[in-house]
């Protein structure tokens, strides 16, 4: 293979080949390979020299004291750990901030349907509660036996869970992936801790969902049980409502005014505040509704419309089957507005390059640019020098990225949007140790146009001044703008950063261009689309494993609902027959049902999107809180007109099997009781 090392063409013989694994890992921009290190030495007139050192401690307990002493004795010298924990969570967090949400949204929907699952179980078990406390058996008897069969499925459903997700798992790791990690073969990593907490949680969800409907149905005196007077109670509503408003004001107010050093937890408390007080207000708001559909149906669907509308009013089981719509409405709506918003900033952030192609290469000069700027269809270059990860030492915190900008041209080729006046601010920024910072850094750093950053550079500790705030996500925000000629004193930079290429041909054919003629050195080049068209894919790849699990909720929520359906079915079977035995007719109860699915699936649907757009405002600053990129949310009139269709279209489904066994209800049988 011949490469070209320091100016010189070197034939060398390929003597292994490495997996894409640690040192070899192929990260989507660099190669790796061995070589002798004298002879690489020799090369760089470097002998005996190195330019990175790797060193093992004996304890591992010793190491940040380690790092700590040498870093006092060897000032001019970087001591680090190769990769801080830091740094994991900050690579990680575009996937493990929405899983998070996510984790919020699973756990109230299986909370709820447990619950509403345990509510059916009861009352169809009413009769045996009642036969056995008629023959002796003690509450606390027949409570340990329904407690017993609460825990006895939470640990059925932990160990298939368990083992369902380790199956998941491989696939989410497949699915997540992105192409330039495919051939290292990414493996899943899972502890028996996070198994065992995991099993804990299935059990501790299973008993604490079911214990309200286990203790609600024993405190039922046996006389109510075996009379059949049992209903559920409907008292406090009010109470609840206002709980849930209060709920749902909290969650709008405290992340407005928390500090940020506990915001991440509070903001994580609102969504889930969000969902309650959403849950909360069902009462009324059906009622609000169904005041609504009353004037409505009489004209379309006469007395049978009228008489649906009010069903609803006071019917607990459509009232928790509105509720698990809610909940799965709206953490779809979440979800698919969250992943079109980002692939509309990165769209976005794309369309404010000026320039075709983007190229890096090792030791880039006015030499190098100048061989690439006689490529046949390039029409302009622009070199920009960067210093990466600039330590802010008195605010302990870093800048990813800073660019030394020629004034001038910059603007030529990057469309972003800043505080102040162009002109003004690039007429500023070159008359000394001037500093535009995004406003993701100035929020996180509190900083004020004026202020002084003071940047841990080659040259030692210097001080720019803030002079204005731009929007960009480059770098996920944490970026600036500085003088070049400031920067490569202060960095003791010699090469450029990046190649920005302007075109005056397709593309693609001058990028081959441009490989052939750099054919024996390092190269990174892409075009423009080609990226965007890949950050999109990876997007699109994230986002399918989480609405995968939004849609499979609502699926879960789909059979609480059917659960909900046949409760209120079997609740309702006397009046059911009391109505047919004043003249109802068959079609008429199924009618009235569906009517009755149809208006609790446009309410549940309704209140879904509606509880969405509450947790959206409160996703940004929870974004804020984690370091990451805020996004701008775009609202899709089509999204939400399809997610209304979809939660009536599931209602009505869950509702054939009950308006199915109406019909074929014996009046007699229902009505008399010995």
């Amino acid at each position: 293979i011949l490469l070209d090392i320091n100016g010189t063409l070197q034939r060398l013989s390929i003597v292994g080949i490495a997996y894409s694994k640690g040192f070899f890992m192929d990260d989507g921009r660099t190669d790796s390979c061995v070589l002798p290190k004298g002879f690489l030495g020799s090369l760089y007139n470097a002998r005996g020299r190195v330019s990175i050192l790797y060193i093992k401690v004996k304890d591992p307990e010793d190491k940040g004291a380690l790092i700590k002493d040498l870093s006092e004795l060897y000032r001019r010298f970087e001591v680090r750990e190769p990769v801080t924990w830091s740094e994991v969570v900050e690579w990680t967090k575009r996937i493990t901030v929405p899983f998070r949400i996510m984790l919020v949204i699973v756990l109230v929907t299986s909370t709820f349907i447990i619950y509403t699952s345990f509510q059916l179980l009861t009352t169809e078990r009413l009769p045996v509660v009642g036969t056995l406390r008629s023959i002796g058996a003690t509450r606390r008897t027949t409570d340990f036996i329904l407690f017993a069969e609460s825990l006895f499925y939470g640990f059925l459903g932990g160990i298939l869970g368990c083992l369902l997700g380790v199956g998941v798992l491989y696939g989410i790791v497949s699915i997540a992936t992105p192409d330039w990690l495919a051939s290292s073969g990414t493996q899943v990593h899972f502890t028996p801790l996070q198994m065992a907490t995991t099993f804990l949680l299935a059990v501790g969800l299973s008993l604490i969902s079911s214990a309200i409907p286990i203790v609600r149905v024993s405190k039922i005196p046996v006389k109510n049980i075996i009379l059949n007077l049992y209903r559920r109670s409907t008292h406090n509503t009010k109470v609840k409502a206002g709980t849930g408003i209060l709920l749902i004001g909290a969650g709008l107010c405290l992340p407005i005014i928390v500090p940020g050093k506990v915001a991440m937890m509070v903001d994580i408390f609102c969504i889930i505040a969000e969902f309650v007080g959403a849950v909360l207000i069902i009462p009324i708001l059906t009622h609000a509704f169904t005041r609504f559909f009353e004037k409505i149906y009489v004209h379309i669907f006469g007395n049978i419309g009228t008489l649906a509308a009010k069903n609803l009013k006071d019917n607990k089981s459509i009232l928790n089957s509105i509720a698990l719509l809610t909940i799965g409405i709206s953490g779809i709506f979440m979800i698919n507005t969250v992943s079109s918003s980002i692939s509309s900033d990165q769209i976005k952030f794309f369309k404010a390059t000026g320039f075709d192609i983007w190229m890096w290469t090792p030791e880039a000069d006015r030499t190098i640019e100048s061989r690439i700027s006689t490529t046949e269809g390039v029409l302009h270059t622009y070199g920009i020098y960067g210093a990466f990860s600039v330590k802010l030492p008195d605010l302990d915190e870093q800048i990813d990225l800073i660019h030394g900008i020629k004034p001038c041209t910059f603007f030529d080729y990057w469309d972003i949007e800043v505080s102040d006046d162009r002109n003004i601010l690039m007429g500023e920024i070159d008359k000394g140790r001037n500093i535009i910072i995004t406003y993701i850094l100035k929020n996180r750093l509190e900083i004020e146009k004026g202020d002084i950053l003071y940047l841990d550079t080659e040259r030692g500790k210097r001080g720019y001044r803030v002079i204005g705030f731009m929007h960009s996500t480059m770098r996920g925000g944490s970026y600036a703008l500085v003088s070049e000629r400031y920067l490569k004193q202060d960095a003791m930079l010699r090469y450029y950063n990046d190649i920005y290429i302007k075109t005056s041909a397709d593309p693609e054919i001058v990028l081959k261009k441009i490989q052939k003629k750099f054919k024996y050195q390092r190269l990174w080049i892409k075009t423009i689309a080609r990226m965007e068209a890949e950050e999109l894919r990876e997007n699109k790849q994230e986002f399918l494993i989480l609405k995968g699990f939004t849609f499979m909720s609502l699926i879960i929520g789909f059979i609480g609902v059917v659960n909900n359906l046949i409760i209120s079915f079997i609740e309702r079977k006397r009046s059911l027959a009391l109505f047919r035995s004043c003249g109802m007719s068959k079609k008429q109860t199924v009618t009235m049902m569906l009517i009755e699915s149809l208006s609790g699936g446009f309410i549940g649907s309704t209140n879904g999107i509606i509880t969405g757009f509450l947790i959206l405002s409160i996703v940004p600053r929870l974004l804020d809180a984690m370091a990451v990129p805020p996004i701008t949310m775009y609202f899709s009139v089509k999204t939400i007109l399809s997610l209304i269709v979809v939660g009536i279209a599931l209602t009505l489904a869950a509702t054939v099997g009950p308006a199915l066994k109406s019909s074929k209800l014996n009046i007699i049988a229902e009505i008399k009781y010995e």
